[in-house]
């Protein structure tokens, strides 16, 4: 069972919301969890029809019968490639982007935009809020994206942000340990659970193990390069 089952069994009603496939060699295996979600909604079946990521928005506001106990996995499209594709031109800080780097800045600002139109749906509300990047980017005019092997330190460098509408103390002692070494995304569902109250379990990664492309092939991140 995945952090799904988990909420639901303290009570919570879950809901999947994704931006992204259903089926497909890199979509089968997380879309899977979808179906332990009390709603599972997918915005499209594939990259090539895949809509910005504001139809997450509108279809959180369109939900009825909202309980007091929500939990929300939100799957956005955020940048993935292709980075044009990922942006509404009249909320665009370039209207005429002239570089793959201009284009991907385009998509990060739309981003930014959306998590604050989600973010307005939950006000007033008692809200715990993660944000995290499944895998960071190469952006530069010779090389964009990533899954580059030898891998390069940039690849995993991901945002991780908590923001909670209450004093929370677990939260406190997070940004603690945090301040320790940089942690590592590998036990993510851990974390979410140990802050949001549901598990006692501080299982937390601090390690230096990454993985490259494969799961065969792991590496130590602190060896690896940045790009140049």
């Amino acid at each position: 069972s995945s952090i799904l089952s988990d909420f639901k069994m303290k009570g919570y009603k879950t809901y999947w919301l994704s931006n992204q496939g259903r089926a497909g060699e890199h979509d089968l295996t997380v879309a899977s969890m979808a179906d332990e979600a009390n709603v599972s909604f997918f915005g499209n079946m594939n990259w090539d029809e895949a809509k910005t990521d504001n139809i997450i928005v509108n279809k959180i506001i369109n939900l009825s019968m909202r309980p007091k106990k929500e939990m929300f996995l939100l799957h956005l499209m955020g940048s993935h490639a292709d980075y044009e594709n990922r942006y509404e031109i009249k909320n665009a800080l370039y209207k005429n982007p002239e570089s793959i780097i201009q284009e991907y800045d385009n998509s990060i600002h739309y981003t930014d935009l959306i998590i604050k139109e989600i973010f307005k749906q939950f006000k007033g509300k008692k809200l715990l809020l993660f944000y995290i990047s499944d895998h960071a980017e190469i952006v530069n005019e010779k090389e964009y994206g990533h899954g580059f092997f030898p891998s390069f330190k940039d690849e995993y460098d991901v945002p991780f942000v908590v923001y909670s509408s209450i004093k929370n103390k677990r939260l406190d002692f997070l940004l603690k340990e945090n301040k320790k070494c940089h942690l590592n995304m590998e036990n993510f569902n851990d974390i979410v659970e140990y802050v949001s109250g549901i598990n006692q379990k501080k299982n937390f990664s601090f390690s230096s193990d990454v993985i490259a492309v494969e799961p065969k092939n792991v590496l130590n991140y602190n060896n690896l390069q940045y790009f140049k």
